[in-house]
C-alpha cells in the first residue's frame, strides 16, 4: 500500500491528464451521459420565470422594507459618488484661494459627508441582514412543517443528507437571490452609470480609453468564469462525497473494528483528502493567476488614465483636479464589473436552491384529513383488518387479502419469517401508509375517516431498531408526553424495568445519553423505548 501522498500525487496527475489543465475536459462517458440526460429531460426542463415570479411573490408582504433598502442604497451611492469630485474641488477651487478658513470649512464638509455615507451604509446593511435573516428563518419553519407531512417513502428517497441540504443550505442560498439578483446589480449599475457619466463630463477622451479596458476586463472575466465554474462544481461534489464517506465510516465503526479495517479506511480517507487538496491548490493557482491578470489590466488602465490624462493636462485640455478625479473614478468603473460577474455565479446557485425549495413545498402531503373526518380519543372495541392488500410505493406487494381482528384489551403476537408482513401491519395500524385495497377499521370506522393527529396520540410504538434522541433519560421517556411529571416518568420506567439501571447512572434520570443513546447498551435502549411507549 503506497503512502497517501504518493497515491494522491498519482491520482492528481491522472486527473490532469484526463481533465486537462483547466479541469474542464469531459470524458466520452460523461458526454454520452450528458446527451442521454438532455434527450430524456430536455422537453421537461422547467423555465426559471415561474420560480422568479413566485420568489418575488414571497417578498410581496415586505415590499415596503425592500423599497426602503433600495432607497437607502441609492442615497448611499449618491453620497459616495461625491467623494471623487472632492479632489477636483479641492485642487481647482479651494487651494488656489489660499484661505485657511475655506480649507477648514471644506474639510469639515468632507467629514460630514463621510460620516453620513457611513451611517447610511450601516443602516442599509443592518436592514438587509435583518430582512434576509427573517426571510430565511420563516422559510425554514415553513419547509420543516411541510417535510414532517411528506410520505415516508419520499423522505427515505431524499435521505438525511438531502433533507439537511434543503432545510439548511438551500433556504440560506435562496435568500441570496435578493442580494445578488436585485441589490448588488442595482448598486453596480448605479456606480457604473455615475462613474461613466462623471468621467465623460470631465474628459470624454479619457473616458473612452477607460471603457476599452473595461470591455476587455469584462470579456475576460466572463470567459474565465465560465471555464472554471465546472471545475469548481466538481470540487464541491468531491468534498460532499468525502463528507458522506465520513458519515458512513463513523456510523459503522463497530463493523470496521470487528474486521480490522481501520488502517485501510484511514489510508483511503487520507488519499482522498490529499488528492482534493492538490486539486484545490490547482484551482487556487488558476484563480490567483486570473486575479493577477485582472490587476495588470487595472494597473494598465490606471497608468493609461494618468499618462493620457497628464498629456491632456499639459496641453490645457484638462485641469489637475479633473485628472485626479478621473484616476479616482477608475475603481468605480472596474468595481461594478467584478460585482456583476460574481453575482452571476450566486444568482445561478440561488435560483437552483429556490427551485428545489419550491418543488419540495409543492409536493403533496401524505395523508390530509378528509373533510368530515372524526376525532377519536379512546378505543372502544378494537382494530380490524378487512381483506387488506398493500403494495409499497416501489410496487412490492407485502400483504394480500389479510383479515385480522385485534380486540381491545388483548395482546396479539404476529409470528412469521422475514418479509411476511409483520412490520407492515404495524405500519398500517399507525397509518404510516394507506392500504391498497380493503380497509383498516378502528371501532368499525375506516381509519382513513379518522383525524390522524388525535388517533396517533392514542398509539405507542416500539421499533425493532431503537431510536433515542440526544437528551436526558427523562426527556426520552417523556418524548410523547412532554407534560409528564417526574413521578409519572419513574412509574413508566419501573413498568419497563429500567428504573434500576437508570437510578445507578451518574445523574439518574437527568443523565445525557448521547446521540441515538450511544452511552447505553442495546438492552437499556430497548427498555427506555418501552418506557416511552408506556408513558
Amino acid at each position: 500500500m503506497p503512502p497517501p501522498r504518493t497515491a494522491s500525487r498519482k491520482q492528481y496527475r491522472e486527473f490532469l491528464k484526463l481533465r486537462g489543465f483547466f479541469g474542464i475536459r469531459k470524458t466520452d462517458e460523461e458526454r454520452k451521459k450528458e446527451e442521454e440526460e438532455k434527450t430524456k429531460s430536455g422537453a421537461e426542463k422547467k423555465p426559471h420565470k415561474p420560480y422568479i415570479i413566485r420568489y418575488l411573490g414571497t417578498l410581496k408582504a415586505e415590499r415596503g422594507r425592500v423599497a426602503l433598502i433600495i432607497a437607502l442604497m441609492v442615497v448611499g451611492n449618491l453620497f459616495s459618488a461625491v467623494m471623487p469630485w472632492t479632489s477636483k474641488v479641492m485642487i481647482d477651487f479651494v487651494l488656489p484661494q489660499g484661505s485657511m478658513g475655506v480649507l477648514v470649512g471644506f474639510c469639515l464638509l468632507l467629514l460630514a459627508l463621510h460620516l453620513t455615507a457611513c451611517g447610511i451604509a450601516f443602516l442599509t446593511d443592518l436592514l438587509t441582514s435583518t430582512f434576509l435573516g427573517v426571510f430565511v428563518t420563516s422559510t425554514k419553519h415553513k419547509l420543516m412543517r411541510h417535510l414532517q407531512q411528506l410520505p415516508l417513502q419520499r423522505l427515505q428517497d431524499l435521505k438525511v443528507g438531502g433533507i439537511t441540504t434543503r432545510l439548511q443550505g438551500d433556504t440560506e442560498a435562496m435568500a441570496g437571490l435578493l442580494q445578488q439578483g436585485v441589490l448588488t446589480p442595482t448598486r453596480a449599475l448605479m456606480q457604473f452609470v455615475i462613474s461613466a457619466g462623471s468621467m465623460l463630463f470631465l474628459s470624454w477622451r479619457v473616458a473612452l480609453a477607460s471603457f476599452a479596458f473595461s470591455i476587455a476586463l469584462g470579456t475576460m472575466s466572463y470567459i474565465f468564469f465560465n471555464m472554471l465554474r465546472p471545475f469548481q462544481k466538481q470540487l464541491r461534489e468531491e468534498a460532499a462525497g468525502i463528507g458522506g464517506y465520513l458519515t458512513e465510516i463513523f456510523g459503522g465503526m463497530q463493523v470496521i473494528r470487528a474486521f480490522g479495517r481501520e488502517k485501510p479506511e484511514a489510508h483511503r480517507f487520507a488519499v482522498s483528502v490529499d488528492t482534493l487538496f492538490r486539486k484545490y491548490m490547482h484551482s487556487n493557482i488558476l484563480g490567483m493567476s486570473i486575479h493577477r491578470f485582472d490587476m495588470v489590466l487595472w494597473l494598465s488602465m490606471q497608468i493609461t488614465v494618468w499618462g493620457y490624462g497628464g498629456y491632456l493636462t499639459m496641453r490645457g485640455a484638462m485641469t489637475i483636479g479633473d485628472l485626479t478625479a478621473c484616476t479616482m473614478l477608475v475603481g468605480w468603473i472596474l468595481g461594478p464589473i467584478d460585482m456583476i460577474m460574481n453575482s452571476f455565479s450566486q444568482i445561478q446557485s440561488s435560483l437552483a436552491s429556490a427551485e428545489r425549495v419550491f418543488d419540495l413545498l409543492d409536493e403533496p402531503e401524505c395523508m390530509p384529513d378528509r373533510p368530515n373526518a372524526r376525532c377519536v380519543t379512546t378505543l372502544e372495541q378494537g382494530i380490524r383488518f378487512d381483506k387488506v392488500v398493500f403494495d409499497y410505493p416501489n410496487g412490492a406487494r407485502a400483504l394480500h387479502g389479510v383479515t385480522l381482528d385485534i380486540p381491545k384489551g388483548k395482546t396479539i403476537a404476529l409470528v412469521g419469517p422475514s418479509g411476511a408482513g409483520k412490520s407492515t401491519i404495524a405500519n398500517l395500524v399507525m397509518r404510516f401508509y394507506d392500504v391498497t385495497e380493503g380497509a383498516v377499521q378502528v371501532d368499525g370506522t375506516d381509519i382513513r375517516d379518522l383525524q390522524l393527529a388525535p388517533y396517533r396520540r392514542m398509539c405507542s410504538l416500539v421499533l425493532q431498531d431503537v431510536f433515542l434522541f440526544d437528551g436526558s433519560v427523562a426527556e426520552n421517556i417523556a418524548y410523547g408526553n412532554p407534560a409528564a411529571t417526574p413521578a409519572q416518568i419513574e412509574a413508566a420506567a419501573r413498568a419497563a424495568h429500567c428504573h434500576e439501571f437508570v437510578s445507578k447512572l451518574e445523574k439518574g434520570y437527568e443523565t445525557m445519553i448521547g446521540e441515538r443513546g450511544v452511552r447505553l447498551s442495546m438492552g437499556q435502549k430497548q427498555r427506555i423505548s418501552l418506557a416511552r411507549a408506556i408513558l
